[in-house]
């Protein structure tokens, strides 16, 4: 009889030992997946304000010189680094994998700064001279 329970005891164990591993495992993957869940998201959020901040650019620039725009864009949370080059807008923003750096062309000569220090909703002016568009936050 004692015999018996043991045994009972002992497939109730092994039955335990299978639901943890397995529910462990399940949230092992929901952890992976999370994480580049959220870097889709944040990357999708980068290309969506930096085209805005292109296409406004080009278009006050093309208006003519003393053209003034503002544009309110949503900037995630990462950013490192903005570099604004005469043709391009180069993004550095943290991931799962690391520091990625993400670069935006424009058909216009772009100068100014985008020193991002919070993240979120912001407000960026862009005024046009004779020879580029000038990007700055407000």
């Amino acid at each position: 009889m004692n015999q018996k329970r043991g045994q009972i005891g002992t497939e109730y164990l092994i039955i335990i030992s299978f639901v943890v591993f397995a529910v462990l495992t399940t949230l092992g993957i929901a952890l992976v997946y999370t994480a580049n869940i959220k870097d889709s998201i944040k990357l999708s959020q980068l290309d969506k304000a930096a085209k805005k901040i292109i296409y406004a650019s080009e278009t006050t620039f093309y208006d003519g010189e003393r053209a003034l725009s503002t544009v309110e864009v949503f900037f995630p949370e990462g950013i490192k680094n903005t570099t604004i080059y005469p043709k391009e807008i180069v993004f550095e923003i943290s991931t799962q994998t690391g520091v990625n750096k993400i670069s935006y062309g424009s058909n216009v000569p772009l100068q100014g700064d985008l020193t991002l220090t919070p993240s979120g909703l912001r407000k960026v002016k862009i005024r046009a001279t004779s020879s580029y568009a000038d990007i700055s936050l407000v």
